[in-house]
């Protein structure tokens, strides 16, 4: 009896009872490594597909399917067990194969080959899965944290906007980066990312694109900012209310998309589901920030990018390119999580 187990964190005790005495496992780690790369350019395509269909809508951008990052998107897991499970069944005739979800068991089953082949999915769903419309809840949970956030930063933002030093130079080019707080020090940033580079390089008339998340003491960090001597720009300075109502918009429109109709598609609705969260909703917010910069006059000739592969450096890329045509952007990539991952830069 050829059993095959798909489930990254399957016990197998939790499978014994019932077993055929003579059962043979089938999944071979290292095997599953070398397929797995071999999986990649088929991947790619399928992502670039998905891409060209849905890129022209900013929102699609913030879900974490198009940024291609395993760190942020189980996507390309689930796209290889599915694929490696109908080779074996081509080379060995299983008998059972055990997964980790009733989408990937309806997306095994939905191969003619596989009908003859037992699918048990290990994990069992709790109630709170099957609520059909668990997603607008959650998506509802989600915009109160956005708003609170927003409505937190706007405060501070707005209290200390009385020290903020405006912009003169006539050109100024950004420095995208993760602001912590214990890097400020005498009115310097201890750049964390490009260390003294920016300070070195003066004559770009740098300015930080600070991204603030889990900051202790709000009111600090944008006094900090405020008085630098390499000037932060603060997205609150130049966000009107609408920018707010269309992130929320938009990232409802999202839940909705529609895909071609094949054995991904509802996978790819679960995860934009049941991933989407008021982080992409902030997300969102650059891409009208850069509408917003472009609307004020403020010409930007370039952007160092800290590239993660994050739905985050997707929506901004995509921003800037849309409102500031002729602009550069430099794409550092700062973080390698794997090499399966395949790295689509946006931009």
């Amino acid at each position: 009896m050829n059993i095959l187990v798909i489930h990254q964190n399957y016990l197998e005790h939790e499978h014994e009872n019932g077993r055929h005495p003579d059962a043979k496992q089938l999944f071979n780690p290292k095997e599953f490594d070398t397929f797995s790369k071999g999986q990649i350019g088929a991947y790619n395509e399928y992502i670039n597909s998905l891409n060209n269909k849905h890129g022209h809508r900013p929102e699609w951008w913030a879900t974490s399917v198009s940024s291609r990052n395993i760190f942020f998107s189980p996507f390309f897991l689930t796209w290889c067990y599915i694929h490696y499970a109908f080779n074996k069944h081509d080379e060995e005739k299983l008998d059972e194969i055990v997964c980790e979800s009733e989408l990937i068991k309806k997306a095994l089953l939905s191969n003619p080959k596989m009908h003859n082949v037992k699918v048990t999915v290990a994990n069992q769903q709790s109630w709170r899965q099957k609520i059909k419309f668990l997603f607008l809840l959650r998506f509802l949970y989600s915009t109160v944290g956005f708003v609170t956030r927003c409505l937190r930063h706007w405060y501070f933002a707005c209290l200390t906007r009385r020290i903020a030093s405006p912009i003169e130079a006539s050109s100024i080019c950004l420095v995208d980066t993760f602001v912590q707080e214990k890097a400020f020090s005498n009115r310097e940033y201890l750049d964390p990312y490009f260390g003294s580079f920016i300070r070195n390089t003066a004559e770009k008339n740098w300015h930080y694109l600070p991204y603030l998340n889990r900051i202790q003491n709000l009111k600090q960090c944008y006094t900090n900012m405020r008085t630098c001597k390499i000037p932060f720009i603060v997205m609150e300075d130049y966000l009107k209310v609408g920018d707010y109502f269309w992130a929320i918009g938009a990232s409802l429109k999202i839940l909705f998309v529609r895909f071609q109709s094949d054995i991904f598609s509802p996978i790819l609705r679960h995860e934009i589901r049941s991933l989407f969260s008021r982080d992409n909703m902030t997300f969102l917010l650059r891409y009208r920030f850069a509408k917003r910069l472009a609307q004020n006059n403020i010409k930007v000739n370039g952007l160092l990018d800290w590239y993660e592969a994050q739905p985050l450096d997707n929506i901004q890329n995509l921003g800037f390119h849309t409102f500031f045509k002729d602009m550069k952007i430099a794409s550092y990539v700062g973080a390698f999580f794997s090499p399966f991952q395949a790295i689509g830069y946006q931009a």
